[in-house]
């Protein structure tokens, strides 16, 4: 993740050094979270109640799913609280 948000072709990285030393940009980095990061371009253009409004509880949050061996593959927003269809 950390290679494509640099605009290199999306590898991983050899370690050592670890990114905690070495990460995004050369600068230490925590990547523990990536849907964070995935979600701040839409929050910064589209703002906070553009996001609270895709929400299905009171938790005002979506989630983004991969999803395959399906007919339509691919990643897919949900509002959070959704439940299986199972």
């Amino acid at each position: 993740m950390i290679e494509s948000i640099e605009g290199k072709r999306g590898m991983p990285r050899l370690r050592p050094p670890y990114v905690a030393q070495v990460g995004l940009f050369g600068r230490p980095t925590l990547e523990h979270n990536f849907e964070t990061l995935f979600w701040v371009r839409d929050w910064y253009k589209k703002g906070g109640a553009w996001f609270a409004s895709h929400a299905a509880t009171a938790a005002r949050a979506a989630l983004v799913l991969g999803v395959g061996r399906v007919k339509e593959p691919g990643v897919k927003l949900a509002p959070a609280g959704i439940r299986s269809s199972n």
